[in-house]
């Protein structure tokens, strides 16, 4: 009895497991569908595709992080409340009082369609 009690267990764990990875798949197909429709129009429209993400932790600086990041070198152009600062440029002759040492900046990634980092963007918070 031991036995079919097992095998009977066994099966119907199964049977819950399947039925649970059915499910998954097709709700994360859906998710990937979605996204793959988006990427594809915004290829053919020849859009820029901005990234944006709840507010995080990981996304929020603090201004002087931001004159760091500046001062130690910047791997792309940079956007600071309206006012752009290219990777060229050399951090002596930017302006550096537009940013707030203890204000809150919220970063966002603007990204072509090859999924490169076009440019930072840092708002205000």
């Amino acid at each position: 009895m031991y036995n079919n009690l097992s095998d009977f267990i066994f099966k119907i764990s199964l049977i819950v497991f399947f039925i649970i990875a059915i499910m998954l798949f097709l709700k994360t197909n859906e998710n990937i569908d979605g996204l793959l429709d988006l990427v594809e129009r915004s290829y053919i429209n020849n859009e820029v595709i901005t990234v944006k993400e709840s507010e995080e932790d990981y996304l929020i600086y603090k201004g002087y992080e931001v004159i760091s990041k500046i001062i130690s070198g910047l791997q792309y152009d940079i956007e600071i409340e309206n006012v752009l600062v290219r990777v060229n440029d050399d951090f002596k002759d930017i302006d550096l009082s537009i940013i707030d040492d203890d204000k809150l900046y919220v970063l966002e990634l603007e990204i072509d369609n090859t999924g490169s980092i076009i440019k930072e963007i840092y708002k205000g918070k």
